[in-house]
C-alpha cells in the first residue's frame, strides 16, 4: 500500500497558479496499523493517543452505531479529514497530533476548510487507486505557509475521539485571496 500527496494552487477565478506534484508520501503512522488491527479482531481493545496527547481505548468496529475511522471532514470543521498545521517537526511513526495545527476562520493564521471530497476507487493496469482531497481558502489578509498535513479520523462509541493515522510535511505557500487543494492517493499494486 501506498499513499501519495500533491497541492495544487488557485486564484479565487479558480486557475491554476502552481502546482506540487504528486509525491509519495511518509506519512502512515502506527495508529493507522493499530486501526486496521483493531477492524480484523474481534475481542481485543488498544489504547491510542488522541490528537489531544491523552490515551483513549478503541475495539474495531461493530453493527451498532460506532464510526470507525471517520474521515468526512464537513465545511469548517477542522478537527477531522484532512488537516494542514504550520508546525515542522520531522515525520515520525508514533506522531500523534500535528504540531502547530491551523484552524478554521479567516483571521490571522487561519484558513477556510472546505468539505473533505472522496473520489470512487479506480483501476489503472495492476494498481487501484482512490483519491481524497480537500480545499482550503486564505482570506486572513496576509500569506499563509502551510508546513504540515495530516489525515484525521474520528471513532466513537458514545463520544467522539480523533485520532491522526497520518501526517507529512509539504510546504505550501498560500497568499490571501488564493486557496489550495490538498490531495491524498492511496494505492495498492499486484
Amino acid at each position: 500500500m501506498m499513499l501519495q500527496v500533491r497541492a495544487v494552487i488557485r486564484n479565487k477565478e479558480g486557475e491554476i497558479l502552481r502546482e506540487i506534484p504528486w509525491r509519495r508520501s511518509h506519512s502512515f503512522v502506527k495508529q493507522f496499523l493499530d486501526f486496521i488491527y483493531c477492524a480484523f479482531l474481534d475481542d481485543i481493545v488498544i489504547n491510542l493517543r488522541k490528537t489531544d496527547g491523552d490515551l483513549q481505548g478503541v475495539s474495531g468496529p461493530d453493527l451498532g452505531s460506532y464510526t470507525f475511522l471517520d474521515l468526512t471532514g464537513g465545511i469548517n470543521d477542522d478537527q477531522v479529514g484532512i488537516v494542514i498545521g504550520r508546525g515542522d517537526d520531522a515525520e515520525w511513526n508514533q506522531s500523534y497530533a500535528l504540531s502547530n495545527r491551523i484552524l478554521d476562520g479567516s483571521s490571522l493564521n487561519q484558513m477556510e476548510f472546505g468539505e473533505t471530497t472522496f473520489g470512487d476507487t479506480w483501476v489503472d493496469g495492476s494498481s487501484a487507486l482512490w483519491n481524497v482531497y480537500r480545499v482550503f481558502s486564505n482570506n486572513s489578509g496576509a500569506t499563509i505557509t502551510i508546513k504540515e498535513i495530516a489525515l484525521y479520523c474520528e471513532a466513537n462509541d458514545i463520544t467522539t475521539y480523533q485520532f491522526m493515522i497520518a501526517r507529512d510535511l509539504l510546504t505550501v505557500v498560500v497568499a490571501d485571496g488564493e486557496n489550495t487543494t490538498i490531495e491524498y492517493r492511496m494505492q495498492i499494486t499486484v
